[in-house]
């Protein structure tokens, strides 16, 4: 399943040229390392970051964007620390929106298909509580995929 998710994330990095950094290569301009610890595009950008074996993202994500649009079988745990962020979850046959804020955090169980969309700006702290594996949900990540197409 990682695989798939990284080939497909090839394919998208590609199809929109976005660009990735690494710490190592920021000032070389390098694009399109996918093991990098630094990634931005047109959204704003999300730091893999490991602290005594504990691996985390920070995200810092701009207004009236979309991230996300996918399922995994890990527990994927949020916190807000400046911001607004929206999350519609797939759960019993329906969309189910909720809202967070400034130091709310958020809970989604495996295996709920998900998508986060920024009101404002934010940033964030995500976890999981085992390896990230993730796969596209269609109908969130066209939605995803969606606003870069607007933006050309």
């Amino acid at each position: 399943m990682g695989f798939i998710f990284l080939y497909s994330l090839r394919i998208y990095i590609r199809k929109f040229n976005i660009v990735i950094y690494t710490l190592s290569n920021m000032q070389k301009g390098k694009e399109g390392d996918l093991t990098s610890s630094v990634y931005k595009d047109g959204r704003g950008e999300i730091r893999r970051l490991e602290l005594e074996g504990v691996k985390f993202n920070t995200l810092f994500t701009k207004k009236g964007v979309y991230r996300s649009g996918d399922y995994h079988s890990a527990t994927q745990f949020d916190l807000v620390l400046k911001g607004i962020v929206e999350i519609t979850m797939f759960k019993d046959g329906k969309d189910v929106t909720i809202t967070k804020r400034d130091n709310e955090s958020i809970v989604i169980p495996p295996n709920v298909p998900h998508l986060f969309y920024f009101p404002e700006d934010t940033v964030m702290l995500e976890w999981w509580d085992k390896p990230f594996e993730a796969q596209f949900y269609e109908p969130y990540r066209k939605r995803v995929m969606e606003q870069f197409d607007k933006k050309d």
